[in-house]
């Protein structure tokens, strides 16, 4: 009997440290709410942080750059967005904030753009500003739990997709006419390529991810690996259980490359070769899985995550554009 009792209470045990290694996990990457010491360059000798997540904050030296940055600015400074809201289509009904900037001229050019993981539309001012110059409509939302959205948790990427399908609604409803290109960064660009698996309506003409992940499984593992050096059982799985308790969607479903196996647009994807916090190594999986009979890949040399247009400007906006000229001319 007192073998017995050991065992249960042993067991009772266990499941209360997976219990609390999944609400740790949960806590630390998906509540949208908790301070992300991670993505924040080390203070102290013994401080984690992942390798590669402060890529941009390290050209602030760059003369280039520098300039693009004071562009960036300016724009902001003298254009003020349209505030758009849109409820999601799913049974959290959050309500979802995104920033419209209308070009100078009449158009139905629309550039559909997604910011990164923990943060906001301060990522994605390089793309609206540029877009808008080329004549382009720019609706930049806030993902669910970032900025002006609402939503306690990160969906990465994964319940984002079906956003994305309810803000491409919402500029057909705003302008019948409209060319939509669907494009993002880092988390939003992985959104993208999960929702290039979707049906999308006729107005969506292409689409370009930059530096997204293969799958939420992949990116949690190898971040999981890169910050603390563990496996995935039991930590991983743990933080499974409560990303579906919390949050409600399954992370070893959550699969870009699944979901690019029935992508039908045309597409393009992008990535830094010196990206260490979503690894080069994903741009030719998800290259690969991609059934579109339009696609085209750019590795940016020298470039770390979300960088790539920062490293390479030239070469960077002389395939995006032409890309997106190709089917919104």
């Amino acid at each position: 009997m007192t073998w017995l009792i050991a065992a249960v209470i042993a067991a009772v045990l266990c499941v209360i440290l997976y219990v609390l290694i999944g609400e740790f996990f949960y806590h630390m990457a998906i509540d949208a709410h908790s301070k992300k010491w991670f993505l924040e360059p080390p203070k102290k000798k013994k401080q984690k942080s992942i390798e590669g997540a402060d890529s941009y904050a390290a050209m602030r030296d760059d003369t280039r750059e520098t300039h693009e940055r004071e562009l960036d600015t300016l724009y902001f400074e003298t254009h003020e967005p349209e505030i758009w809201e849109i409820t999601s289509c799913d049974r959290h009904a959050l309500t979802l904030k995104g920033y419209h900037f209308p070009p100078a001229a009449p158009s139905d050019k629309w550039l559909l753009f997604f910011h990164g993981y923990a943060s906001s539309i301060l990522w994605s001012r390089r793309w609206i500003r540029t877009m808008s110059e080329h004549g382009y409509h720019v609706l930049a939302p806030d993902m669910r739990g970032h900025g002006l959205s609402g939503g306690d948790y990160i969906g990465m990427g994964w319940d984002e997709r079906m956003d994305i399908l309810a803000w491409i609604d919402h500029i057909i409803k705003e302008d019948s006419a409209a060319r939509i290109l669907v494009s993002g960064v880092s988390m939003g660009g992985a959104s993208v390529l999960c929702a290039a698996g979707e049906l999308l309506p006729d107005a969506v003409k292409c689409l370009i991810a930059d530096c997204g992940y293969t799958s939420v499984r992949d990116i949690l593992s190898y971040q999981l690996h890169a910050l603390f050096r563990l496996p995935d059982m039991p930590f991983l799985y743990a933080a499974r259980s409560a990303i579906l308790r919390h949050a409600g969607y399954d992370i070893f479903r959550a699969s870009a490359v699944e979901q690019l196996k029935k992508a039908e647009k045309p597409i393009m994807m992008i990535h830094g070769e010196e990206d260490k916090f979503v690894p080069f190594y994903m741009l030719e999986q998800v290259f690969a899985a991609a059934a579109s009979k339009d696609k085209e890949m750019l590795a940016i040399p020298g470039a770390g995550h979300g960088t790539a247009c920062c490293t390479a400007p030239d070469l960077y906006w002389e395939h995006y554009l032409a890309f997106a000229d190709r089917y919104i001319p």
